[in-house]
């Protein structure tokens, strides 16, 4: 069982912009709590609610300089009520109910400065406020509560102060340079400096070439920090550090563009579920020595004539993790996308998307083999501008084919893996007033 809610409200006045987002989702409780199956009774579990509000100002001023001033709020909340979590012999199985919600508000300035020749400079500064506003589990038994414990402390809040200074530098026609600094300033968790550098070089109308590093910060989440507090012994829960460094090259013509990317990607102090950590031998999170990733992708896009377009990609992946000298688990060496675009008249369009992964890497000691590979085919048909430009209808159709998709589940829990949705149809209607 599954539902999905959206409702989006945009004003667009000069230079003021109003965004308000209401969405709510729930699904069923397939595969239970600890990996125990439960009884299929095809009813919602699981319920989020997300509410989102912001408000942009943008500002012109004189000699080059425009500012964008923006104040953000956001509010989510999850309930799962009667999940099922272990069976009981000789009586009623155990179930939780747990509820979280987490509020979120930021509020922030971007600066940019341009000479409309050589220089494009952005300074940003952004304060971001998160609080645990609630957040409780209760183990039931007959509608009995046995127990009631908190994974996140209450009250739990995080507030980052953020700083981003950029220049782009163009000192001729073909060559464009980003210098690019971050720093997050933590209550909670060590500060972080995060740099960019990138160039691109335009050789010629048809021949592009980029090369860029990057290092981002991945923060530990409220959940993976609770391990501390939930399992003594446990060692503290540090962020991720990303760094990554591409290679690309793009080639343009008349009726089509193909590029080629080469990447490399480390990550230091991974973060990952284990069971049995000691000494109390609990499920907890912890850092692992780190990550690497070498990957290449190529892409390419051919307008086959004036009503029909074509796109597709195909990267490899080739990972491993320093802590079991193997793959990572959850991934996969090949992954191919091909889409066909055609417009047959004005305002109507037909998509269909083909989406190959290929076999999926288990954990490191489990015994089975591979999860096998598989293709879905996606299909959507869009009408835009009906009964006066004012409605648009979107319909499709998920996995067409409805093919046998899934993904793979922890040892020693379901042998045959975690089955995905078959066949899928939805539609989307837009009014713009």
């Amino acid at each position: 069982a599954a539902e999905d809610k959206t409702v989006i409200f945009s004003l667009d006045y000069e230079d003021f912009l109003l965004t308000a987002q209401l969405l709510k989702d729930g699904y069923g409780d397939h595969f239970g709590r600890n990996q125990y199956l439960p009884p299929d009774e095809k009813r919602i579990v699981t319920r989020n609610r997300y509410r989102t509000l912001e408000l942009k100002q943008k500002i012109d001023m004189s000699g080059g300089w425009s500012s964008e001033v923006y104040v953000g709020w956001q509010d989510n909340k999850q309930t799962k009520e009667d999940l099922y979590t272990d069976p009981a012999s000789g009586g009623d199985p155990y179930e939780v109910d747990t509820f979280y919600r987490e509020s979120r508000s930021n509020l922030g300035v971007d600066f940019k400065w341009t000479d409309y020749k050589k220089h494009n400079v952005l300074l940003s500064v952004e304060h971001v406020d998160i609080n645990v506003d609630h957040e409780l589990n209760e183990y039931q038994q007959s509608e009995v509560t046995l127990a009631e414990w908190y994974f996140v402390e209450p009250d739990k809040r995080r507030r980052i102060l953020s700083t981003t200074v950029q220049e782009e530098f163009r000192p001729n026609d073909k060559l464009t340079l980003t210098f690019g600094l971050r720093y997050d300033d933590y209550n909670d968790i060590d500060s972080e400096l995060s740099p960019r550098l990138a160039a691109v070089w335009r050789r010629d109308q048809k021949n592009i070439f980029k090369v860029q590093y990057a290092r981002a910060f991945r923060p530990s989440t409220f959940y993976e920090m609770s391990s501390l507090a939930l399992y003594p012994g446990a060692s503290e829960i540090e962020g991720s550090i990303i760094s990554t460094v591409e290679f690309g090259y793009i080639h343009k013509n008349l009726n089509s563009e193909y590029g080629v990317t080469l990447f490399n990607s480390e990550v230091d102090k991974f973060v990952e579920f284990v069971n049995a950590l000691p000494p109390t031998n609990l499920n907890g999170f912890r850092n692992t020595d780190s990550a690497e990733m070498y990957g290449l992708e190529f892409e390419l896009k051919h307008h086959l004539s004036k009503k029909l377009d074509i796109d597709a990609n195909i990267s490899y992946l080739d990972s491993n993790d320093e802590s079991t000298d193997a793959p990572l688990p959850g991934s996969t060496d090949w992954i191919a996308n091909l889409g066909v675009n055609y417009q047959p008249v004005s305002k109507t369009n037909l998509s269909i998307q083909y989406h190959y992964i290929d076999e999926t890497y288990r954990e490191f000691d489990d015994t089975r083999d591979k999860l096998g590979a598989y293709s879905t085919t996606n299909a959507t048909l869009s009408l835009t501008g009906l009964y006066g430009e004012d409605i648009s209808i979107r319909l499709g159709i998920k996995n067409v084919f409805d093919q046998d998709v899934k993904y793979p589940a922890p040892m020693l829990t379901y042998l045959d893996d975690y089955p995905r949705a078959g066949r899928q149809w939805w539609l989307q209607m837009a009014y713009d007033f």
